[in-house]
């Protein structure tokens, strides 16, 4: 199983990547920028309790040929609690930035929600809401764990 390690502050959050049969187009795109290494030092720009936290670059344009073009996932999974999804003006035009729902009611209704690439993992519900505004991704890694591994923190949902 692919898990997202992100590095923020110094602290792991750990999400869990839907398979790319559940959402092709965004895994695939996630996967490619972070091997690029886009989203290093990128922001989280702003942060609603219990609702959304949004990350995006630190500058305010980030050139096309830094990072790979995508189209929307269209056929995935709802958008609920714990959820990593791109997040764009509207559903229909992606962005890199990123966002995590907290909210299952405002991740269904938020306009700018793309494509879902993940799920955090089930001991890192609580510990995601302690992320602010202003804290910085220090790093993303991506592995494959082998799925007896990681069990215990596997959502139900994937």
């Amino acid at each position: 199983m692919l898990i997202a390690e992100f590095l923020i502050n110094g602290e792991q959050y750990d999400f869990f990547l839907f398979k790319e049969e559940d959402a092709p187009i965004a895994t695939k795109r996630f996967r490619d920028l972070v091997e690029a290494n886009v989203y290093d030092q990128w922001i989280v720009e702003f942060t609603v309790e219990d609702g959304v936290t949004k990350i995006g670059p630190q500058r305010e344009f980030v050139p096309f040929s830094d990072r790979p073009l995508t189209r929307v996932d269209f056929n995935t999974k709802p958008h609920r609690y714990g959820f990593l999804s791109f997040v764009g003006a509207d559903p229909y035009h992606v962005s890199d930035r990123l966002v995590i729902m907290l909210d299952s009611e405002e991740a269904s209704d938020y306009d700018g929600v793309c494509s879902p690439i993940g799920m955090v993992a089930t001991n890192h519900h609580v510990k995601i809401q302690s992320i602010e505004k202003g804290h910085i991704i220090e790093k993303i890694t991506i592995n494959d764990y082998p799925e007896e591994e990681i069990l215990a923190r596997k959502p139900a949902f994937i």
